[in-house]
């Protein structure tokens, strides 16, 4: 109790969340809510975070030569709607920031009753841009089976890295402020998601700037945590390979097990750490209404004067 009290007076003596800030500032502001509230956060998203360890495991587990299985493709699934929930979870203490209040009285199974909304917008918008993507994508898809065949002409080389470049500046940059919009704003679901990818184009260069330092940092961490995973599908792997000619493998059990085991750490590890993006970059979209409420005051007095 006194920890999470101590937490709320050092989050009073900080700007509000409403507060202009520089792209470092939102970096800044983004990490130290991670850290302050760490403990809280694992807390809070435990559960959430063993149940997709377990089916990140599941899946790695399940691939073989020929791809992962069924149980695994299902796992895969599971384990992305546990990434819905616990972003939309963290979204909803985003809210309790901006509105100034604290994280008092709240446990793992109050937090998700109360980030039923969150969730929910979180799921339809991540689902509708992947979908999107994927379509935007088909050039560079279609370009790259007949790379896979040697002599291929240097033209679909040229055309999927264009199309991929494209997609990525045009499509990805503005479309991780129209998640911030459409879920954290009131009102209609796809008109916030419209302006947030207006917004996303207005202040690209900010957007695009902090998903690659947050992509470096993020991903070497990950990278680390994954290596051992790594490790472990080699030497499986391997056994297998060794296995498929006819040999006797004895230790093929116990290496499957501590695969399993290390993939679930890994994966547990790497969904708690990606958490990091969602106050960084909610932190850039209380900066853009900032920036957006000041210009519109400012072109208000223009129109008086």
């Amino acid at each position: 109790m006194e920890n999470v009290e101590s937490i709320i007076e050092e989050t009073e003596k900080k700007a509000p969340f409403y507060s202009y800030r520089s792209v470092g500032q939102c970096l800044s502001a983004g990490i130290s809510f991670f850290t302050d509230n760490f403990l809280f956060m694992l807390k809070v998203s435990f559960p959430v975070l063993v149940i997709s360890g377990a089916l990140i495991s599941v899946y790695f587990s399940s691939v073989s030569p020929s791809g992962p299985s069924l149980i695994g493709s299902l796992a895969s699934l599971g384990s992305m709607f546990m990434e819905f929930v616990i972003i939309g979870m963290v979204m909803r203490l985003i809210l309790q920031e901006s509105m100034g209040k604290g994280f008092l009285g709240y446990n793992s199974w109050t937090l998700f009753r109360a980030s039923l909304g969150q969730i929910k917008r979180c799921t339809i918008i991540y689902i509708t841009l992947f979908v999107v993507f994927m379509l935007l994508m088909a050039p560079t898809i279609c370009a790259f089976f007949p790379l896979m065949n040697m002599g291929t002409p240097v033209v679909f080389a040229v055309v999927a890295l264009l199309n991929f470049i494209l997609v990525i500046f045009l499509f990805e940059v503005p479309a991780n402020m129209a998640l911030y919009y459409g879920v954290l704003e009131n009102g209609s679901l796809w008109k916030n998601v419209w302006n947030g990818f207006k917004k996303g184009y207005k202040y690209w260069g900010r957007i695009f700037g902090l998903e690659l330092i947050m992509f470096a940092v993020v991903a070497f961490i990950c990278f680390c945590f994954a290596l051992p995973a790594g490790v472990f599908a080699v030497a499986k792997n391997s056994m297998l390979q060794v296995q498929a000619m006819g040999d006797k493998v004895d230790d093929l059990d116990v290496i499957n097990c501590w695969f399993m085991f290390v993939s679930f750490l890994s994966g547990f590890l790497c969904m708690f750490v990606h958490l990091v993006n969602v106050p960084v970059f909610g932190y850039l979209y209380a900066t853009i209404k900032v920036s957006e409420e000041e210009s519109v005051s400012l072109k208000k007095i223009d129109e008086l004067a």
